[in-house]
């Protein structure tokens, strides 16, 4: 563990190296927010109006929705093969971007934009994540208040604290993170409200905070490393370290030895082949400031606006003629007579013509910084018409290349704060839970059991998906190109196209692929069991015809029963012969009756004996035409 005045010195070491570092970082913030003034030589110049152009902020703007809108993905390596672990590694990844989403919940931007802000404003990101279940622990064994933790809670058992990367100094090595000092400035009641009687044991602290809001102001510095943890402040905004005159610092409110095996923060950004801090950091500005373009188009701009505004008010009409009295013009009239003076005239005068080389040189200097920084295509540019698709993509995808590093940059720090959570649920020993929120797995409870956790074996990696208007469809083409043509895996398709948990997505599939099976069974069985009742009733209905066809004829082929009454002749029996003559009978068996005496036609009981009973020709056996 380091003394005191041995973090002192390397706390104003830490600061000292960042202030050229900060003042590039300083002229980026100014940029975004549009901070620009007149140059002296010509801010006393009445005429002048000064404009400031809003390219630098659009930039920043427009890199954050491209890159921070849609949901991130993350990949958790399996370290070992077969479903079942792949299985529990989409578990792990279900629990951590469940956590990061609780996180966001107390935060009014979720910490992705946050962290994406950072890499696009100054190329370096530094992020806290503090277990606050650990936190209200470690205050109630220091009698520290612990309830604001404790209801805090209530939104997630991780709190992550995106830095401002100006107050963030910080010393990485080929091997780690070294060390991190941070410098916030704070009201002095914040930091009693937090840190209890370590704050209310220094009676001119509480003074401070009695003082009215503006003259309370503190600086809190706070410092990290593998073996000592140490906070203390000094009053007012304070740009470096300092101590009093003995060498100690105004209010300690904690030392000792760090209790983590691990430093807090995920911090990255950067090269480590520059040495200067303003050339150490190229955030998305850095051409642009190392130019000096932004200037220069604000200073042409303002000449031109200024020039146009100045000549507005310039004569329109001139008056020429030896007289001394003026033309007398009736405004109040629509047409505006003019009553001219005896030999005077008036002459219309053209307006001034704005500086066409201005113009040209603003369009020069804003294709400069559009190149420079983001393409006017993600900005939502007017495209010429009748632009092809292809050209529109390509056009989209050269424009997202300018932003991969600062992509990249954010993925490597959102990798380390999940990771980080990793940490935290291994060094306390709680495990850490989270809940499904996809359409197949909403409220299903996920774990990730402290016991299981092997610090040096988490791999785990992050990815931001470009929200662009042709990336997505893009993707998921090339993806069925290369799972139809190439063979590639549905996982790996999947996750080409952004799919968070393949494995699931696969299941799901399945489950759908199954669903849709036995549906189709049952479609098949109630269509069989309906053809099948069709069929019978079918068959039934053609027995009955054969059944009463067969009646038919039995009726037809039965001998003469015993006379009939008379009474019963027309209700359907053949009419007979009188009682007790022989009955009639005609050719070819049919019973004779006589038709002229009303009976019916012997053809009706025979029609075979038609031909024959009428003396016709019979067709021959076999077939064959009459004769």
């Amino acid at each position: 563990m380091r003394e005191q005045h041995e973090v002192f010195t390397k706390a104003m070491a830490m600061q000292t190296n960042g202030n050229d570092r900060n003042i590039a970082f300083d002229a980026y913030r100014q940029m975004y927010h549009s901070g620009w003034d007149l140059p002296d030589a010509v801010k006393n110049i009445e005429w002048i109006q000064k404009v400031v152009n809003a390219d630098c902020y659009d930039a920043i703007q427009t890199g954050m929705r491209v890159l921070a809108t849609i949901p991130l993905s993350v990949v958790y390596q399996p370290l070992a093969p077969g479903q079942a672990n792949k299985e529990r590694a989409g578990a792990i990844e279900t629990v951590l971007k469940w956590n990061l989403m609780a996180a966001n919940r107390r935060r009014s931007r979720p910490i992705e934009a946050e962290v994406v802000k950072n890499a696009l404003l100054y190329d370096m990101v530094a992020v806290q994540v503090v277990d606050l279940e650990y936190e209200v622990k470690e205050k109630k064994r220091l009698n520290l208040p612990s309830s604001r933790e404790e209801a805090a809670l209530a939104q997630g058992r991780f709190m992550v604290i995106p830095y401002d990367s100006r107050s963030v100094f910080y010393e990485y090595s080929n091997l780690m993170l070294e060390r991190v000092l941070t410098v916030q400035h704070k009201h002095a009641q914040e930091l009693i409200d937090e840190w209890g009687s370590k704050a209310t044991q220094y009676k001119d602290l509480l003074d401070l905070a009695d003082k009215p809001f503006g003259q309370d102001w503190i600086t809190v510095y706070d410092y990290h490393d593998l073996d000592t943890r140490m906070t203390w402040a000094t009053q007012g905004k304070q740009w470096s370290t300092t101590s009093s005159p003995e060498g100690q610092a105004r209010w300690v409110l904690t030392y000792g030895a760090n209790p983590l095996p691990f430093i807090p923060f995920a911090i990255r950004g950067g090269t480590m082949l520059e040495t200067s801090g303003p050339h150490q950091y190229q955030p998305l500005l850095y051409p642009v400031y190392a130019t000096g373009a932004w200037d220069i188009k604000n200073i042409l701009m303002s000449l031109q606006t200024s020039e146009v505004v100045a000549h507005t008010g310039s004569p329109r009409l001139a008056e020429e003629g030896p007289s001394g009295q003026q033309a007398q013009i009736d405004y109040m009239s629509p047409d505006r007579v003019a009553k001219m003076p005896p030999g005077n005239t008036l002459k219309a005068v053209a307006p001034a013509a704005i500086d066409g080389a201005l113009e040209n040189v603003i369009a020069v200097q804003s294709a400069q910084i559009h190149k420079s920084t983001i393409s006017e295509v993600l900005q939502g540019g007017d495209l010429p018409s009748g632009t092809a698709f292809a050209t529109l993509n390509l056009m989209t995808q050269t424009a997202v290349g300018v932003l991969k590093p600062y992509k990249s940059l954010s993925e490597l720090v959102l990798a380390d704060t999940l990771t980080l959570f990793m940490k935290w649920t291994e060094f306390t020993g709680k495990d850490l839970y989270g809940y499904g929120t996809g359409q197949a797995d909403t409220g299903q409870e996920y774990e990730i059991l402290a016991d299981e956790i092997d610090v040096p074996s988490i791999y785990l990696s992050v990815e931001l998906h470009p929200d662009t208007p042709t990336d997505r469809g893009q993707k998921i083409s090339a993806a069925v190109q290369a799972v139809q043509g190439l063979d590639m895996s549905q996982e790996t398709g999947l996750e080409e196209i952004g799919i968070e948990d393949p494995q699931q997505e696969i299941k799901r599939r399945i489950s759908e692929r199954i669903f849709e099976h036995e549906m189709q069974m049952e479609f098949d069985k109630e269509r069989l069991e309906m053809e099948a009742e069709i069929q019978v009733k079918t068959q039934s209905a053609l027995m009955g015809l054969q059944q009463m066809m067969m009646q038919q004829q039995t009726a037809q082929q039965a001998p003469a029963g015993p006379p009939m009454d008379p009474g019963m002749m027309g209700q359907g029996a053949p009419p007979g012969p009188p009682p007790g003559e022989a009955p009639l009978i005609g050719p070819g068996g049919s019973p004779g009756l006589d038709p002229s005496a009303g009976e019916p036609p012997p053809g009706m009981f025979a029609p075979g004996d038609n031909a024959m009973g009428a003396g016709l020709p019979m067709a021959p056996e076999g077939g064959g035409e009459l004769v």
